[in-house]
C-alpha cells in the first residue's frame, strides 16, 4: 500500500482543463504548462491504495449524501492524483506524469 492525495480542478477552470487534457494522448508541457499552473486545485481526498488505478476506481463512484451542503463529484479529466509522491494528471487515455517543476507550482 502506498499513500495518495487527490486534487480536483476548481469548477472555474474545469472546462478549459477538460479540453486541454482530453484531446491528446499526451500534454505538450511547453505549450500548456503555464496554462495548467494557473488553474486552482483543491485536495479532496487522501489515504492508502495499492495502485493509481485503485485510487481512480475508488473515486469514480458517485456517492450522494443529502446532509452535506457540497456534494463530491467523481474523479474526472484534469484532476491530479499524487501517488507515492509522484503527480499524475487524469487524461482521456489514462494518466500522464506531471513534471516535478510544474507540480511544485500547482500543488
Amino acid at each position: 500500500m502506498k499513500s495518495y492525495r487527490l486534487y480536483y480542478v476548481d469548477n472555474a477552470n474545469r472546462m478549459e482543463c477538460m479540453l486541454t487534457c482530453s484531446l491528446n494522448r499526451s500534454i505538450d508541457w511547453c505549450e500548456n504548462g503555464l496554462k495548467i499552473v494557473t488553474w486552482k486545485y483543491n485536495m479532496v481526498g487522501h489515504g492508502q491504495a495499492e495502485s493509481l488505478n485503485a485510487v481512480f476506481r475508488h473515486y469514480s463512484v458517485l456517492s450522494i449524501d443529502k446532509r452535506k451542503k457540497r456534494q463530491m463529484r467523481t474523479v474526472n479529466i484534469g484532476d491530479i492524483i499524487v501517488f507515492d509522491e509522484e503527480p499524475w494528471i487524469v487524461s482521456a487515455f489514462g494518466f500522464i506524469r506531471v513534471p516535478d517543476i510544474l507540480a511544485k507550482k500547482i500543488l
